[in-house]
């Protein structure tokens, strides 16, 4: 893949062990490596458990997070259903967690085009899973809400092959405003859920459509700082330039008279 950036780490007989692809902040490389080594082990480990008992939930819940670890969504959304199934009651409290990992991966491997269907489907689970967990122990409610929020930013803004982003027909400035708040009270909310960076991308992302480029660099801004390490604020880096430029050409142009 001519540019993009692949790492490979082999052993002493130069057999590939694990293969990162892609641009990557510190956090998501060492991230991707582990799951790769964790993933392959506890896939190893859970299959020979299914072995010995192939109605053995625990096992199930494993290999389907393993092979969510490996990429492999379609195969772990299998096992994920297979504990929903063998756990009905939730007696070992498995069936919440898998009940959320298959929603999140029914939008991990929507394509496009299939996104809004997705959605619908995922919040399904996502339903059944805050009913599962009335109380919230379970540390699904900032994932949820995140899921949720992902939802209106589809519905309100898009992006096209070459980055720019626009309102979709129909919708208002003021549409974008409220969810780029939204997200940003999210990631004040939950400034250590893994989707806290994400949410001030997507906000940015919103203010940008809507050519409000200082609240863009502003969410720009606490993103770096606070998430620097972090794949999301690699890509939003790459934003920087072209919104200061904006900024700059806002404050230059003349206002019209009585304003």
């Amino acid at each position: 893949m001519q540019g993009i950036p692949q790492v490979l780490i082999m052993d002493t007989e130069k057999k590939e062990l694990v293969r990162v692809v892609g641009f990557k902040g510190a956090r998501e490389f060492v991230s991707s490596i582990n799951d790769t080594f964790d993933g392959k082990r506890e896939q190893s480990e859970a299959e020979e458990a299914l072995k010995k008992d192939e109605n053995d939930v625990e096992a199930h819940y494993k290999l389907a997070d393993a092979l969510r670890k490996l990429a492999k969504i379609e195969d772990a959304l299998k096992h994920y259903e297979k504990v929903i199934e063998l756990d009905k009651e939730n007696q070992k409290g498995l069936k919440v967690k898998a009940l959320f990992r298959l929603g999140e991966g029914l939008l991990v491997k929507a394509r496009r085009n299939e996104f809004v269907e997705a959605l619908k489907k995922a919040e399904e689970k996502f339903k059944e899973v805050e009913k599962l967990d009335a109380e919230k122990k379970g540390g699904f409610a900032d994932r949820i809400e995140f899921y949720r929020l992902v939802a209106k930013v589809s519905k309100t803004i898009t992006m096209d092959r070459r980055g720019k982003v626009s309102l979709l027909a129909g919708k208002k400035p003021e549409d974008a405003k409220q969810c780029g708040e939204e997200l940003s009270s999210f990631a004040q909310k939950y400034p250590d859920s893994e989707y806290a960076p994400s949410a001030l991308y997507q906000s940015l992302l919103l203010y940008e459509a809507v050519e409000d480029y200082a609240k863009a660099v502003e969410q720009l801004d606490k993103l770096l700082k606070d998430y620097s390490d972090t794949q999301v604020a690699f890509a939003a880096k790459q934003r920087k330039e072209e919104l200061m430029e904006k900024v700059k050409e806002k404050k230059e142009e003349p206002k019209e008279e009585g304003k």
